[in-house]
């Protein structure tokens, strides 16, 4: 089957729960339209039989997503209507998040899910949303560390901001401004990861200056980017909770952020005694 075909091929620099994510959402799809490929229904059809089911709206723009990668780089179709109905989708789950919300502490969603969005917005070319959650499910960072340029050229380098050095296998992530960079240092990260890569050099081909941020309302940015408009610090927290019995995660976490364990252990609700980690 062509779709198939395409979805394995599209997915195979994937993680394996991203791969299971696509090929999984796909054959549920097939399920719910009793029909063995995507090609002869119309978009509309699609959308319906998709807005109809009972599952949350995050899960619904997971299917979009895979109908517009398929109508588009299968057969060529149009998505405009699907790219339509998932804007609308994106606002019911910022509205669900916030009505959603417990004494005044916003409603989670599951890490899968922002693992989800990551492929969401990579596969709709949103350059600047796919390196701003990839970021921070990598790396953990506060907002102002997400503040930063992509440059492609040595001269440009500034130690007293943030950049991204860009070449064509690489991309070094250079943090000099961020919370606790007095007592941590400059941290330096080199990223490899071929969708990154790509999305940087995407970015760069849309935004000439390189800056991440069109301007200095970092916070503002990374809710329009995240899942759901959430803030950095909802998203350090799903990632904590996800993986709170895995101490080596944990340290990682710490480390790359510039924080401690004991600063997890006091903020966060850890299933294991860090204090002597």
């Amino acid at each position: 089957m062509a779709e198939l075909v395409f979805l394995k091929k599209h997915t195979q620099n994937l993680a394996a729960n991203s791969k299971k994510s696509y090929l999984s959402a796909h054959k549920k799809l097939l399920k719910l339209l009793d029909c063995e490929n995507l090609e002869k229904q119309t978009n509309e059809e699609l959308i319906n039989v998709i807005q109809n089911t009972k599952q949350s709206t995050h899960s619904k723009n997971v299917l979009i997503n895979i109908l517009l990668l398929i109508k588009r780089e299968v057969y060529g179709q149009s998505i405009a209507e699907f790219e339509k109905q998932r804007e609308i989708n994106n606002k019911t789950i910022l509205e669900e998040n916030k009505t959603k919300s417990k004494d005044s502490k916003l409603y989670l969603p599951k890490y899968q899910e922002l693992v989800d969005h990551l492929d969401v917005v990579y596969d709709a070319s949103d350059w600047r949303a796919f390196i701003v959650n990839y970021i921070l499910l990598n790396y953990h960072t506060r907002d102002m560390d997400i503040s930063l340029n992509i440059i492609t050229n040595k001269k440009d380098i500034n130690n007293d901001i943030n950049y991204i050095m860009l070449t064509k296998k690489k991309a070094s992530y250079v943090r000099n401004q961020y919370k606790t960079v007095k007592t941590h240092g400059p941290k330096t990260s080199v990223i490899t990861d071929v969708r990154f890569i790509e999305a940087c050099h995407k970015f760069l081909k849309e935004n000439s200056k390189g800056n991440l941020f069109p301007s200095d309302s970092t916070n503002y940015w990374i809710s329009k980017c995240t899942c759901g408009g959430l803030p950095e610090s909802a998203i350090y927290k799903i990632c904590v909770n996800n993986f709170k019995t895995d101490l080596s995660k944990l340290k990682y976490m710490c480390e790359s952020r510039g924080s401690s364990l004991n600063t997890l252990c006091d903020f966060y609700d850890i299933d294991m005694d860090l204090t002597e980690a």
